[in-house]
């Protein structure tokens, strides 16, 4: 048995039980008097800041509210961005907020600009459409560029019109190069918008929705990812490698020694461009690049050039070349029956030709121009360029008399026309109406326009009596005394 008393167990028992009830007013009266607390504090900060309105943690709300509304894709690039881990950015768009305006393709390419390099070696665009002038006027003129484009439409192997793949040298930009890439079928398009910018501390990649256009960088809606290489930076050509296939490595020495202005020794030029290959002048390689067709190795010096097309060094030689042309169009180009040349056929072999055709094209007087030019429309470029056999005596000025003599000739007005030749003997030119043979046939008669039968009446100028007794084939000759 147990020695303590129940009632008093029953008590214990009651009083725990009620002890797990909280007590719902003492709750209450603490809740109050947390709610006073903080209302101190709130009213302590309160006052702290009217006294220090300078505060560090005090930010007006509204600059709080436009600081998340800017998203970072909005904010424009600036020629210190490096984009290392890559970045989303909007095209700049004229009719948007400043705010969100977004990057021109200006500041993306930063820090390069039109005038200034900024260590910027190289550049490669590809596009669907471009506006080449003014993608000419974004870089340097000095800057190695090359633009791969949507190809022609057709197919080079059966339209001889249509362009083949390849690279094409500018006519406007010295250093600019246009690529026609391959297309596995005629009707294949390039669509890809990729920008390279080689600086010489970093590799600058833009992967864009927008084609290499004002338009699309001014009115529409576009993104552009920006990133940049990491690791060792190259530079072109020479540190990128020239490939590992041997018929690759021809292609690049090739257009390496093309691009060397002056004969050169075989050792510098192979360590020069990365083509340790042709040191071996037993391999493959050397052969195949000494008996290239574009190639010249003089065994005397010992060194090599790059043949050009035309031997031309002076604006003397581009008149000599131009005439040979002009009386022999297929001899210098047998797959072309053209009297002129194209300027950048000139350039490829001497490259002031532009410069030296303008000094022809400018040569006074006037009569003794030797060559006529065709500008292109947009830039007024020289395109094309001909040798001019009209010079000489025969161009000189029109004889004074004979101006005299026609700016006396009057002619009657239309009233009194008719009188005025008959009273000189003359008649008007008359119009009669042809009538066409019978000719039996079969058939039924030939439609002209719609619901009539047959052609309309041909009209024909019956005589022209107002040269009468003129005898066109003798020289004009001035009369004596």
């Amino acid at each position: 048995m147990s020695s303590e008393d129940p009632s008093t167990e029953r008590a214990g028992s009651s009083t725990s039980l009620l002890a797990l009830i909280p007590d719902r007013a003492q709750l209450e009266k603490e809740r109050l008097a947390r709610v006073a607390a903080r209302e101190r504090r709130t009213n302590t900060q309160k006052r702290a800041r009217s006294t220090s309105p300078t505060a560090p943690d005090e930010v007006p709300p509204r600059a709080k509210a436009s600081a998340h509304a800017i998203h970072p894709r909005y904010i424009p690039i600036s020629p210190e961005d490096r984009f290392w881990k890559g970045a989303l950015k909007a095209t700049y768009n004229r009719y948007a907020r400043v705010s969100k305006a977004g990057s021109t393709l200006a500041q993306a390419i930063a820090p390069a600009s039109s005038t200034e390099r900024c260590g910027l070696e190289r550049v490669l665009l590809t596009s669907y459409d471009v506006e080449i002038d003014w993608i000419e006027s974004l870089f340097p003129a000095n800057v190695p560029v090359t633009y791969i484009g949507n190809p022609p439409r057709g197919d080079s192997r059966t339209d001889p019109s249509v362009p083949s793949p390849g690279f094409y040298a500018s006519d406007t930009m010295p250093n600019w190069e246009m690529c026609i890439p391959k297309k596995p079928h005629p009707r294949a398009l390039q669509h890809m918008k990729l920008l390279l910018l080689y600086y010489s501390t970093h590799l600058r990649v833009i992967v864009s929705t927008a084609n290499l256009t004002q338009l699309d960088w001014s009115r529409y809606e576009n993104m552009l990812n920006l990133a940049l290489a990491e690791g060792e930076v190259y530079s072109q050509p020479a540190n990128t490698g020239v490939g590992v296939h041997e018929s690759t490595q021809l292609v690049a020495a090739v257009d390496a020694l093309k691009n060397t202005t002056h004969p050169v020794r075989m050792e510098d030029f192979a360590l020069v461009h990365n083509l340790h290959a042709l040191l071996d002048r037993n391999s493959s390689l050397f052969q195949r690049f000494k008996q290239h067709p574009k190639v010249l190795y003089d065994e005397k010096t010992d060194l090599w050039s790059y043949k050009p097309d035309y031997d031309i060094h002076s604006p003397a030689d581009i008149v000599a070349l131009l005439r040979q042309k002009y009386y022999h169009p297929s001899a210098l180009t047998p797959l072309s029956s053209a009297a002129g040349m194209r300027v950048a056929e000139l350039r490829e072999s001497y490259p002031q030709a532009r410069e030296a055709i303008e000094e022809l094209v400018n040569e006074q007087p006037i009569e003794n121009r030797q060559v006529l030019v065709l500008r292109g429309k947009r830039d007024g470029a020289i395109k094309h360029v001909f040798w001019n056999p009209i010079q000489g005596e025969i161009v000189k000025p029109i004889d004074e008399e004979f101006k005299e003599l026609w700016r006396g000739l009057t002619v009657p007005n239309v009233v009194d026309l008719a009188s005025d030749l008959e009273n000189e003997g003359l008649s008007a030119t008359k119009m009669v109406e042809s009538t066409a043979k019978s000719v039996p046939s079969s058939g039924p008669a030939p439609k002209g326009k719609k619901g009539k039968r047959g052609a309309a009446p041909r009209k024909f100028k019956l005589q022209n009596t107002h040269l009468k007794g003129v005898d066109l084939s003798k020289d004009f000759v001035k009369p004596s005394g």
